[in-house]
């Protein structure tokens, strides 16, 4: 019987791995020479990277501010805000249009704005506060670029700020010109209102009416008296007889006055030409003045409001508003933050 194909000596010796482990051993040092030059390399690339600077600038935001934000970041704090508009393209584009400008690098604001994209960190802090990270490979570059940055944060907020002010100021001019119309109708509702019921006010067509009352039982007293006087002395009896008919009008015209129905009153008041408006109708005229007045006084009490409101806006509206202070600026770092991308 014949072995299986793959178990017959052909003569040649096949690998394994215990020879493969011998040969290993023989040839240590060729093992040992590759992983020095492997070092070795690795070394040189690393010591050929550059060494960055990394330099930060703290800034704080301003929290009170009478400008409402933006529709699209009302949700977003002021501080979030600036991160957004300094992590904005369109601001990178202009920092690298300085910088370049500026000589601080030498290389074209299309450079320039490619390394701050890939070196320019920005991150809100703790509460109101944004820090503003810089890496270069000249501790002074570094320094001067992160505080442009702040420079450019600080513009940019001050503007997005004073638009929205100016926005705000708008809106409070509107509101505060219909506010002023609407007091001005409701002061010339009230003198209409006035001039039609001939009253200076429902109060003082209610003293008026009291002072007449007050008339009438004075004139009554005089005639009791008059008449009592006539009567003891036994006077002239027509004279009598006409005080106790003028006695008898007097008091029933004071009767109707104080009487809760005395809205049917058509008595003339003394040495008055224009005729009061009757008792019964003084609630419901003093209810409608009352509305009047308290129309009036919201739309003062508005007014007010929105003029000290639009003061605050206008006082702020300033070229520099103060919304971003810077806390601690950039310094030129003495040692490197470590390697970097190239």
């Amino acid at each position: 019987m014949r072995p299986p194909a793959d178990m017959e000596d052909t003569g040649v010796a096949r690998p394994s791995l215990t020879g493969f482990g011998l040969l290993l051993l023989r040839r240590w040092w060729l093992l040992l020479a590759l992983a020095l030059a492997a070092g070795g390399t690795a070394a040189i690339l690393h010591g050929r990277r550059p060494r960055l600077y990394s330099v930060s600038v703290l800034v704080t935001v301003r929290r009170n501010a009478n400008s409402a934000p933006p529709a699209e970041s009302a949700r977003m704090t002021r501080a979030e805000r600036c991160v957004r508009l300094l992590k904005d393209p369109e601001a990178l584009d202009l920092l690298a249009e300085r910088l370049a400008a500026a000589s601080h690098w030498r290389c074209d604001a299309k450079s320039a704005a490619a390394r701050l994209r890939t070196r320019m960190f920005v991150r809100q802090d703790v509460g109101n506060r944004v820090v503003i990270t810089f890496r270069d490979e000249s501790p002074e570059v570094a320094a001067l670029v992160a505080n442009g940055c702040a420079e450019l944060l600080k513009e940019l907020a001050g503007a997005e700020e004073r638009q929205a002010l100016a926005v705000r100021i708008g809106q409070y001019e509107a509101a505060l010109t219909g506010t002023r119309k609407e007091r001005k109708s409701a002061e010339s509702e009230l003198r209409t209102f006035h001039e039609r019921n001939g009253i200076v006010s429902v109060g003082h067509a209610a003293n008026t009416w009291s002072r007449i009352a007050a008339e009438f039982a004075a004139m009554r007293l005089a005639r009791e008296a008059e008449l009592a006087g006539l009567q003891k002395l036994s006077g002239d009896r027509n004279r009598q007889q006409m005080l106790r008919v003028e006695i008898g009008r007097i008091s029933t015209e004071l009767g109707r006055l104080t009487a809760p129905a005395a809205g049917n009153v058509k008595t003339e008041p003394p040495h008055r030409s224009v005729p009061l408006p009757p008792l019964s109708a003084l609630p419901a005229l003093a209810q409608q003045e009352q509305e009047l007045h308290e129309r009036q006084r919201r739309c003062r009490i508005r007014e007010s409001i929105l003029l000290r409101q639009l003061e605050l806006c206008r006082a702020e509206l300033t070229p520099d508003s103060g919304l971003v202070k810077v806390v601690r600026p950039a310094n030129a770092p003495r040692r490197p933050a470590g390697p970097g991308l190239a």
